[in-house]
């Protein structure tokens, strides 16, 4: 199921118009446990009183023009029931921190060139790939931010225009696994490139656990999908027939990339998420974020 709203910025509701009960929808108790409401300092049942005042504040914390309940132009990929507050509360908290350290310079969507994506996709062979990745992604203008999934929402991750002009990977690393890291980045580099522009969308969510249910999620599929093993290289590889380790290793050797990525798609392909279980980078990944 896809969820699109297609109100534009401009003529947006204010946020004081909104009816005070909706505050009461967002995980206040999930938000206060996190530190989010950063200048208040009382106790979660003084904070659920006063939600009509401090969820506004905190949304208009990140960049009122484009804050959630501005319902500018976003998508939502989900197979089941999508809850909205939720979602834009986390999205809020994303914007809130890339804003904090943006990039130096301006997002240009030019930038991630064919080249640009294979030198992405190289960083997977190292230890530190995932990192490596935040540095690479802030030289072209991106923020990668890492930030949890509420309860409530199935996200992997998200890709967002900010209103400084440089734009956001978010991330939720859910699935603690090296293969999931890597089709997820490049799969919001994808609707960063493909869809995320003035006039389209200023924010796409995904749970890529969810079927790719039209054209917007194909595209940003296949675009993640080519990225990390283009179909001709897929063609040639020994462990779409012969899936056991060795096969993995000598893929992942020829092809340039993780063996975490090769079998990370062996596994999509038969979907059967028992095949290649020790080879995925389970447990790899959060640590490299602090998590």
């Amino acid at each position: 199921m896809r969820i699109v709203e297609r109100a534009q910025l401009v003529g947006s509701p204010k946020l004081e118009s909104v009816d005070p009960a909706a505050w009461q929808a967002f995980p206040i108790a999930e938000m206060f446990k996190r530190g989010w409401f950063e200048d208040f300092s009382g106790t979660l049942p003084q904070a659920r009183k006063v939600a009509g005042e401090l969820i506004p504040a905190f949304l208009q914390g990140a960049n009122s023009q484009y804050a959630p309940m501005a319902l500018h132009r976003k998508s939502v990929r989900s197979s089941g029931q999508v809850h909205e507050a939720a979602i834009a509360a986390w999205e809020a908290r994303v914007r809130t921190l890339a804003d904090r350290n943006p990039p130096e310079r301006p997002f240009d969507r030019d930038l991630l060139s064919a080249e640009w994506v294979r030198g992405l996709v190289a960083l997977s062979v190292a230890n530190d790939g995932p990192q490596a990745a935040a540095g690479y992604l802030r030289e072209v203008g991106i923020s990668l931010v890492v930030e949890r999934q509420l309860p409530g929402t199935l996200l992997d991750g998200a890709a967002l225009c900010s209103a400084d002009h440089h734009s956001i990977v978010a991330m939720t690393l859910r699935h603690d696994r090296l293969d999931n890291f890597w089709f997820t980045l490049l799969h919001e580099i994808g609707h960063l490139k493909l869809h995320v522009r003035p006039g389209e969308f200023a924010a796409i969510f995904d749970d890529n656990d969810s079927p790719a249910a039209d054209k917007v999620e194909q595209d940003a599929d296949y675009f993640a999908q080519e990225a990390l093993i283009p179909e001709a290289n897929w063609n040639l590889a020994v462990s779409r027939f012969t899936r056991n380790e060795k096969a993995v290793m000598t893929d992942a050797k020829r092809f340039g990339v993780a063996p975490s990525v090769i079998a990370g798609r062996v596994r999509r392909e038969a979907n059967d998420y028992t095949l290649l279980r020790t080879m995925v980078g389970a447990g790899e990944v959060r640590r490299q974020f602090g998590l």
